[in-house]
């Protein structure tokens, strides 16, 4: 009985503990450049208790995703700079499934309880997507994936200079993967820029996404040639693949053109004695590509002429 009543304890004081950690705030900066590409500046403040907060946190980017057409599209993804209250951070990044996982802190630092603000700067490009009669960032602020609750996110995007606020539509959506929910107020600061705040707590699994459409032709739109190069560095290891296969091919029909095609028939000159060091069953079996009761008679026959056999006739 008491072993239980300890696991319950120990039970409640990791879920107590796992409840005062938190995103205390959730600040990000995205300003995009005419040439497509944006610089993201993300601050989170998070509450530690050494229960999942031990070393610093993680950030998860997705990076990798299929076209339509089911081609791979792999998005750059370049961190500037981590910091800690301020202060340069140590960080490093592992490959996942479809993107980067991005460690603040170090494995030999723990941290004592207590308030921390963390910083990351990252360059990404080909975020933007192009409409027929406008432009549209659509855009994950916070991610989905953190598994502490989220008292309050904000998102502030610098659009290119010259964007009347007049023809600048922002939007946005809370809650989890998917929802449709809308508890976050927008406005368009005097600057131009668009800033979103949300207006309730997002809890574990939510997160913050935006969308903030603008006139064509003030961001670079990819052409032609641009496609053509991301669809072979994004698919290049199957293409070497499939070039390789075509090489093999030709190669392959080559040899057989040059030595693996039977060759044309020429005028049939016909024979009057058997081939030479073959006997009239080897030729049979030649002729029929098989031994059959014949070539075993051309055999024997073949022995008796050669006298290596005696055939005698038995009356009975």
């Amino acid at each position: 009985m008491i072993r239980y009543i300890l696991l319950l304890i120990a039970f409640s004081l990791s879920y107590t503990q796992a409840q005062q950690e938190r995103i205390i705030s959730y600040d990000s900066k995205i300003k995009i450049s005419e040439d497509g590409s944006m610089l993201v500046t993300e601050t989170i403040k998070v509450h530690a208790e050494g229960y999942k907060i031990k070393r610093g946190i993680y950030r998860d980017f997705p990076t990798d995703y299929e076209d339509k057409y089911g081609n791979n599209i792999r998005i750059l993804f370049e961190v500037k700079e981590v910091l800690r209250d301020g202060l340069r951070e140590p960080y490093h990044t592992e490959r996942q499934s479809n993107g980067i996982r991005v460690y603040f802190g170090s494995s030999s630092y723990y941290l004592s309880p207590g308030d921390y603000t963390y910083a990351i700067t990252y360059k990404t490009n080909r975020q933007i997507g192009y409409f027929e009669d406008h432009d549209e960032l659509y855009w994950n602020v916070t991610g989905n994936g953190w598994d502490f609750d989220i008292e309050r996110a904000t998102a502030t995007i610098v659009l290119p200079t010259g964007i009347s606020r007049n023809d600048i539509t922002p939007l946005a959506f809370t809650g989890a993967e998917g929802s449709t929910q809308k508890n976050y107020k927008a406005e368009i600061l005097n600057n131009g820029a668009i800033k979103f705040i949300t207006t309730s707590k997002l809890y574990s699994r939510e997160g913050l996404t935006i969308v903030v459409q603008f006139p064509k032709g003030f961001v670079y739109e990819p052409d032609f040639e641009d496609k053509m190069l991301y669809l072979f560095t994004d698919n290049k290891a199957g293409i070497f693949v499939l070039i390789g296969a075509l090489v093999l091919l030709f190669y392959y029909l080559i040899a057989w053109i040059g030595v693996g095609k039977d060759p044309e028939k020429g005028t049939i000159i016909p024979l009057f004695e058997p081939p030479a060091n073959l006997s009239p069953a080897a030729v049979r079996f030649i002729n029929k590509m098989g031994f059959d009761n014949k070539a075993f008679t051309a055999a024997i026959i073949d022995l008796c002429v050669k006298g290596r056999l005696n055939l005698t006739e038995d009356d009975g």
